[in-house]
């Protein structure tokens, strides 16, 4: 069962989790398309301003996510794959909703982009309350764009952060 799989802050010293993750990104659309070479996923994945959260099962890494709490989009959810067999059996929305409960003691706004030629992960952003606020016309690539997505429970000035 996926609740058997715990998600965990991986350090900064994980390297090998971090390939692990790089792994998942060079089989996975967006990363595909991209063209993006894995040792700049290895970059994307270390970069301190995002925390890398993994969710493991016996065969290692099943999913991650890198979540990035500082700059002007806080709540941005950088990063998100899963494992090619653990795909359609809402490991992805496990690791959202664990983003979100992150996110929203801290601020009302959480932010995912996703590239237009990913329908299927744009379906799941928007069953699970996220609406594009905004569109990047050939951002990451020539020819595509990315689509910025919100998530919110109100306003930044109505918003109260709980006490930590």
């Amino acid at each position: 069962m996926l609740e058997d799989f715990p998600i965990r802050l991986a350090g900064m010293d994980a390297l090998p989790e971090r390939e692990a993750c790089a792994d998942i990104m060079c089989g996975t659309t967006p990363w595909t398309t991209y063209g993006m070479p894995r040792e700049r996923m290895l970059n994307v994945l270390g970069d301190p301003t995002g925390d890398l959260y993994i969710a493991g099962d016996q065969g290692g890494v099943a999913g991650f996510m890198s979540l990035c709490m500082t700059g002007p989009f806080v709540g941005y959810l950088r990063v998100l794959a899963v494992r090619d067999d653990m795909r359609g059996k809402g490991l992805g929305t496990r690791l959202i909703r664990h983003a979100e409960s992150l996110v929203f003691p801290r601020t009302p706004n959480m932010f995912i982009m996703v590239a237009s030629f990913n329908p299927k992960a744009r379906a799941l952003y928007e069953r699970l309350g996220y609406a594009v606020v905004g569109t990047f016309v050939n951002y990451a690539i020539k020819g595509h764009d990315e689509l910025l997505l919100r998530k919110t429970s109100g306003s930044l000035m109505d918003f109260c952060p709980e006490q930590t």
